[in-house]
């Protein structure tokens, strides 16, 4: 496989993934989170208590934003800082009962349209995309293992 290839697969793939998500983003007609409370929340139901920075650095913006969402988060219980157990100096924040719930009713109401969509294609098609997923899984682990080179 040439550069050209490389490329060009690159972008379709890019331009695909990025169309996707705003068609997912944009089925949801009564989302209760704004993109970024979403995306803390879902980064806490699936990597589990975590620190404001570290979840500032895992979300790619800077602590106070990061702080900001967080705040508006809890006040509506969403989600709370709690003591780090490992040190008492520290506080770690996690999704609430409440908050997942709200995550994941948004979630579902996201997932909806591409179910359907998975429901239209043929066969033979839906078998490709299912063979294609463990690639697709594995480079959305090395994006976030920058050092990572190998799938």
């Amino acid at each position: 496989m040439g550069e050209n290839d490389e490329r060009e697969i690159a972008d379709v793939l890019a331009i695909s993934a990025i169309k996707l998500l705003r068609l997912l983003r944009a089925s949801d007609q009564f989302p209760k989170l704004t993109a970024t409370e979403a995306s803390a929340l879902g980064a806490l139901v699936h990597g589990g208590p975590m620190s404001i920075g570290s979840l500032a650095q895992l979300e790619q913006v800077r602590a106070p934003s990061m702080t900001r969402t967080i705040s508006n988060l809890e006040s509506r219980k969403l989600a709370e800082r709690v003591r780090d157990p490992a040190d008492a100096r520290r506080s770690i924040v996690r999704i609430t009962k409440r908050g997942k719930t709200l995550f994941e009713e948004g979630h579902e109401r996201k997932l909806a349209p591409l179910r359907n969509w998975l429901k239209a294609l043929d066969e033979d098609d839906l078998g490709k995309l299912v063979m294609a997923l463990p690639v697709i899984e594995a480079m959305g682990k090395l994006a976030e293992n920058p050092g990572q080179t190998t799938v």
